[in-house]
């Protein structure tokens, strides 16, 4: 054993502090791991830089991951609520409430403000989900949204009310689907409808849409459903220039006791007829209080008092007729 004096002195020895044994260790753990560095950068010959990017990718990556998980998250959220089960309860347990909010708010006045009658379609929103939503026709006017246009095929029904020979709408989604498609409107003349006439993609009506009686040229939906004998329209289209306020009672009552047989519903709603805040707000819940369910609104490129909505039925989407991806 050595001796605990030293040697020159004769001084008894001192132990080092303990901070200093400390230290000693650190530096040469510090340089043991440098030097593995070191070895590890000069047998893959990979550069400091290299070193950094790799670091970075790998941060990237994990953020991108978090990034796709969020999003694939809110897929199913979304595709839940269009595809049955706990989520489609929720999609209508959210759109419940948010109706309750809408009523409790609608009103033409604000802070004792008169809003003016365009203000009445800020009250209106599309509060029940589509993941699959498309334009179909112009972007501008005459286009209109649909949900999931992909389930529509050669055996699908569609009736467009009201149409002034505008009928790219029709055309495109003929295109898209080849579907059966029937277009209704009597207020055109004889050189208007020798052209409707000849367009291979639909069947033109010379009939418009009435109430409860026939009046004329106009007629029941139930009778032209019956005279054409369609049971089920997939896609019902209506502008009808303000006779919507009066045709949807009349189509629903001649469909009471059951769901009516429409699928979607694309309606362009006009403010002027009559008492427009009562008017708008008692057909669009009326349209909701059947099992539709506003998916989207759009505002008219050309008619600052219109405004197009979109409904689908609940019944649709409960019974997966419509993409759930």
């Amino acid at each position: 054993m050595g001796s605990d004096t030293d040697e020159a002195t004769g001084k008894p020895r001192r132990a080092p502090p303990r901070n200093a044994q400390k230290q000693v260790l650190v530096w040469t753990l510090a340089g043991g791991l440098l030097l593995a560095v070191g070895i590890y950068l000069f047998a893959s010959e990979t550069s400091v830089a290299e070193l950094r990017t790799r670091t970075q990718d790998m941060v990237s990556g994990r953020v991108a991951s978090r990034v796709v998980k969020s999003m694939e998250s809110v897929k199913v959220a979304a595709t839940g609520a269009v595809s049955g089960g706990t989520d489609l309860a929720r999609a209508e347990a959210v759109y419940r409430r948010n109706v309750k909010r809408r009523e409790a708010a609608y009103g033409p006045r604000l802070d004792g403000q008169y809003l003016g009658k365009g203000a009445v379609f800020q009250y209106f929103q599309p509060i029940y989900p589509c993941v699959a939503e498309e334009r179909v026709g112009s972007w501008k006017d005459g286009g209109k949204w649909l949900c999931d246009v992909s389930s529509l095929g050669p055996r699908s029904v569609v009736y467009s009310i009201g149409s002034y020979e505008l009928v790219d709408f029709e055309e495109a989604l003929y295109d898209l689907t080849s579907s059966e498609i029937h277009v209704f409107d009597h207020t055109l003349n004889s050189e208007q409808q020798a052209r409707m006439k000849a367009n291979q993609k639909f069947h033109y009506h010379a009939i418009g849409l009435g109430g409860a009686e026939k009046e004329g040229r106009l007629l029941p939906l139930m009778t032209i459903m019956e005279t054409l004998k369609h049971d089920f329209v997939d896609v019902l289209k209506i502008d009808c220039e303000g006779c919507e306020f009066s045709v949807f009672p009349a189509i629903f009552q001649a469909f009471a006791g059951r769901d009516p047989p429409f699928g979607q519903i694309q309606l362009e709603v006009h403010e002027y007829h009559g008492d427009v805040w009562d008017n708008v707000r008692d057909l669009l819940t009326l349209i909701e209080s059947r099992g539709y369910r506003m998916f989207h609104i759009d505002m008219n490129w050309e008619c600052k008092e219109c405004m197009e909505v979109a409904f689908i039925h609940e019944s649709v989407v409960r019974s997966d007729k419509v993409a759930s991806t």
